[in-house]
């Protein structure tokens, strides 16, 4: 393990946030406490905020570690060899400044973790104010990075503050952290999955849900689709298109069909009947494109692609892609 540096001086260069947009914390990305559940309540407030609309914060009901993560926000991809400089911010109000608490930034790169710790009784600790705590990290091009968060304390009832996470290349000897900035928020981009492999057996009079094992394309570096190619949208009135193809091998007999679905927590919000007219055997092309705003309930549950047949038959050739056309205005 190693120490967290208190560096309450800041570089006034201008040097790009590579976290995901999602790590400012302005829409409060989903907080998954991993351990210790019991020993923290955490959540977002706007009352002490470093970042422009929320920070994270934890009062502590326990004395052992709470650990926790932000799902993908604190996840990169780093496109240049070099020394990279990770920063948070932390505050802990005076009033709890006869309390100890310390925390790890677990870091992983290529799922290797390294804890760099970090602790209010530093000398140079100010309650009060928000401190600024940062690292250097030796990476490559393509290494992957995430950070997962761990805190304790020795007094029940403390509170700690989290915001202003930052991941910057000190390609310009920096040597601190340079000031807070917002990561670019993406407003478009898509994910693409495609699988010309493998092919895929529907069973009649049932809701098959579409599977890939293709491999994943995507620009702008959004989040669209998970690793089983659920559509996960990304921000409350967002507008998203949805393009869904495949090939049907035609069953034999006549006058089949299926309904291809979009299910978004159990209900069809789009669906399509297609005739499978070419005969037994045939190949038979088909797709479509959904444009779909993000509500409440597409927001938290996402959207699942089924296919339900009226007799048995398969599918190859399957492609979907998820594109963000439009920002949410909230």
């Amino acid at each position: 393990m190693a120490q967290v540096v208190i560096a309450q001086q800041e570089s006034a260069k201008y040097s790009e946030n590579l976290f995901p947009y999602a790590s400012t914390l302005n829409d409060r990305p989903s907080i998954t406490v991993t351990g210790g559940g019991t020993n923290a309540v955490i959540e977002y407030v706007s009352n002490i905020i470093y970042n422009r609309r929320n920070s994270i914060r934890a009062i502590f009901t326990g004395t052992g570690v709470a650990t926790f993560n932000l799902g993908n926000s604190f996840d990169s991809t780093v496109i240049n060899d070099g020394t990279y400089i990770l920063s948070a911010r932390i505050f802990v109000p005076e009033s709890d400044s006869d309390a100890s608490i310390s925390g790890k930034l677990v870091t992983f790169i290529n799922s290797a973790g390294t804890d760099f710790e970090f602790s209010t009784t530093d000398v140079n600790f100010e309650f009060g104010k928000w401190n600024t705590f940062t690292q250097l990290i030796d990476m490559v091009a393509g290494d992957d990075f995430e950070v997962q968060i761990k805190i304790q304390t020795d007094t029940i009832g403390s509170r700690i503050y989290l915001g202003g996470f930052k991941l910057e290349q000190d390609d310009r000897n920096l040597g601190l952290p340079s000031r807070y900035s917002e990561p670019l928020d993406q407003i478009t981009g898509f994910q693409t999955r495609i699988d010309t492999i493998n092919t895929q057996a529907l069973t009649s009079a049932t809701q098959n849900t579409i599977a890939f094992s293709g491999t994943l394309e995507s620009n702008g570096g959004l989040i669209l689709t998970d690793s089983n190619a659920k559509i996960t949208p990304i921000t409350l009135n967002d507008v998203i298109t949805v393009d869904f193809g495949c090939t049907f091998v035609t069953p034999a007999g006549s006058d089949h069909y299926a309904s291809i679905s979009l299910f978004v927590d159990g209900n069809a919000y789009r669906a399509t009947t297609h005739q499978l007219i070419k005969g037994s055997g045939n190949d038979d092309e088909f797709s479509i494109s959904w444009t779909l705003p993000v509500k409440d309930l597409f927001l938290l549950n996402g959207g699942i692609i089924k296919i339900k047949p009226d007799t048995n038959c398969s599918i190859k050739n399957r492609y979907l892609n998820v594109l963000r056309t439009h920002k949410g205005i909230n």
